[in-house]
């Protein structure tokens, strides 16, 4: 696994991999700078459904970071937040924050173009190329629209799509069944602990992505 500062392009890919024929990026933290999102979406929810002390942002962004809003809601759980609120309901409402959000923020603020460049060059060269989020399809589909990349991907596996969801590698292994690609081909865009925990169960080229 190579950290990378900065996001790269084909012609580095390629000297590094000439074989590799798609690319699985992960979404909150990699394609888009979208943790402060989800920790302001967290933030917004909580104070809307819980009457308790709400933690601090900083507090918050920690246990936010990487995870399944699912396991965000037991994280609440067990801290006596939302205990009368279902885990449908946190995520409803999550989602609705994002997008509100999300229409009232700066592209400039979340979004690095070069990565639009890169995937372009991807795109015109014939690489396939797909999202394997734990973030929920409808948000990632959400996010992906807003930023008009749609195009580019093969399919996009969120977090309902796979029974065990990141650290565990069936995400990464559901996505690669179905690009039909030899893993040892593929490479892998990751930036949290657990991200990177379950691309590690595969055997494709693993960059951490450190440009946000």
């Amino acid at each position: 696994m190579l950290q990378l500062k900065d996001v790269p392009n084909y012609k580095y890919l390629s000297a590094n991999k000439p074989n590799f024929q798609a690319i699985l990026w992960d979404l909150d933290g990699t394609i888009i700078n979208s943790e402060s999102l989800h920790t302001q979406a967290t933030i917004d929810t909580i104070k809307e459904l819980s009457s308790d002390n709400i933690p601090s942002e900083d507090m918050i962004a920690q246990f936010c970071y990487g995870l399944t809003d699912q396991m965000i809601y037991d994280h609440l759980q067990n801290s006596h937040l939302l205990q009368h609120t279902s885990a449908e309901k946190f995520i409803e409402y999550k989602n609705q924050k994002i997008k509100y959000l999300l229409d009232h923020i700066s592209l400039d603020e979340i979004f690095n173009s070069n990565i639009l460049s890169l995937m372009e060059q991807c795109y015109q060269k014939g690489i396939k190329q797909a999202v394997v989020t734990s973030s929920e399809r409808i948000v990632a589909q959400l996010i992906l629209g807003h930023l008009k990349l749609h195009s580019y991907f093969e399919f996009v596996i969120g977090r309902e799509d796979t029974i065990k969801n990141k650290p565990n590698a069936m995400p990464y292994q559901s996505a690669i069944k179905r690009l039909k690609i030899p893993d040892q081909n593929i490479i892998i865009f990751e930036d949290s602990p657990a991200g990177l925990a379950a691309a590690q169960g595969t055997n494709a080229t693993i960059y951490q992505a450190m440009w946000y």
